[in-house]
């Protein structure tokens, strides 16, 4: 993934690229960025609303990402809630960096940083605690028998789903598809990324 500075210009400058999920995802995260410090500079519910707006746009987006993962979205919501504005500016602006300098790779330990990285998206249901008892024997077996190929995984539940991973994830390389998915997602949500229909993104890849 080519390294891609998210401080550049602020977020309005990379709205031209809206054929481009990474570069709205960039512009996403560039947002949150700025409202934290417009936050922390003057509090109002007018910037809070704004901000809890595009929390919302990014777990619409992020699912499609195994960087920064829904758990430390939480942890960026949990100081929001708490009113902590200078744990949410570091945490924010950690997540912004990695995510800027390494994409999806940002997720793995430092001892896998030589190996080859891939995403593997996995279609199918599946239930948040045995997800995380995947990756949990993901990284025991990754620590026992390291290898030169290294990857995470991100699970969707359907086929609309899986469709719309691949075509906005650069860094999945493999699919796993359980024995039996619905083509409909379960849940209705925003299927854009800025106001960009996801139809945009048929040739981005």
């Amino acid at each position: 993934m080519d390294k891609l500075d998210l401080r550049q210009g602020g977020g309005a400058a990379l709205l031209s690229d809206a054929a481009s999920p990474a570069h709205l995802r960039i512009d996403l995260w560039n947002r949150v960025r700025e409202g934290v410090e417009e936050l922390a500079r003057k509090p109002s519910d007018d910037r809070r609303s704004e901000l809890e707006n595009l929390f919302r746009r990014l777990d619409e987006v992020e699912r499609l990402w195994a960087y920064p993962g829904a758990e430390r979205i939480e942890q960026v919501r949990r100081h929001y809630r708490a009113g902590d504005v200078t744990q949410l500016r570091e945490v924010v602006n950690d997540l912004a960096d990695r995510l800027s300098q390494s994409g999806d790779r940002a997720a793995l330990a430092d001892g896998a940083k030589g190996a080859r990285y891939f995403t593997l998206l996995l279609v199918g249901t599946m239930a948040p605690e045995q997800l995380r008892a995947l990756r949990r024997n993901l990284y025991d077996l990754r620590a026992t028998r390291p290898g030169d190929l290294v990857y995470e995984i991100v699970q969707v539940a359907s086929f609309e789903e899986a469709w719309l991973a691949v075509m906005c994830n650069v860094d999945i390389q493999a699919v796993v598809m359980r024995q039996s998915f619905p083509i409909g997602a379960a849940e209705c949500r925003s299927n854009s990324f800025g106001g960009c229909s996801i139809m945009t993104f048929s040739g981005s890849r």
